[in-house]
């Protein structure tokens, strides 16, 4: 199923911060640049940089940004767990006849072992099933149940109003210009 530029320009706009996140980390590696450099022990360890520090309180290089409905603290914490279920859902309804579990990694570009607890979870809570793939015996496909299915049905309409409401002041062609600039912004370098 193809992507709706909505959808398209929702992914590069959660990506781009951690992108910009290493870059300001792997330019601020090594040496100390000057008088604006300050070393910081912060939570996870000393940190040092021409912001020094972690958070808004420590000069975060994009105040505001440390936490996101994506992932947890910018600290490499891993996904946000609601919102990595709620995105999961949606992804395993796009295929139909069910996906195996490494296209979920690949979309979701989370590890396989996170991916492998929320699907467990998942399924506990009886929104997807497990299945052998017809095709391959010793593989398993993931398909939505029939709750699965209407909550991720719920979730599509509240994601088309979320992105009414961020994306309604631009037009078509500025949500392409601005997805384009997104996609230079965080290209692999």
């Amino acid at each position: 199923m193809e992507k709706t530029i909505d959808e398209r320009l929702f992914e590069q706009l959660m990506r781009a911060p951690h992108v910009l996140r290493r870059a300001f980390i792997e330019s601020d590696e090594g040496e100390h640049r000057g008088p604006h450099c300050r070393r910081h022990e912060g939570p996870h360890g000393p940190t040092h940089g021409p912001m020094g520090g972690h958070g808004p309180q420590a000069g975060h290089p994009m105040p505001g940004l440390e936490h996101g409905p994506w992932h947890g603290p910018m600290h490499g914490r891993g996904p946000n767990p609601a919102f990595a279920r709620e995105r999961l859902l949606g992804i395993i309804g796009s295929y139909e006849g069910g996906v195996r579990q490494k296209t979920l990694v690949e979309e979701l570009r989370i590890n396989p072992s996170s991916v492998s607890e929320i699907i467990s979870k998942l399924e506990s809570d009886g929104y997807v099933k497990r299945e052998v793939d017809p095709d391959d015996k010793r593989a398993t496909l993931i398909s939505l149940t029939e709750l699965g299915t209407a909550r991720a049905a719920e979730l599509e309409d509240e994601r088309k109003e979320q992105f009414s409401r961020a994306f309604g002041n631009l037009t078509d062609e500025e949500k392409e210009q601005l997805l384009a600039l997104l996609e230079k912004l965080t290209a692999e370098k």
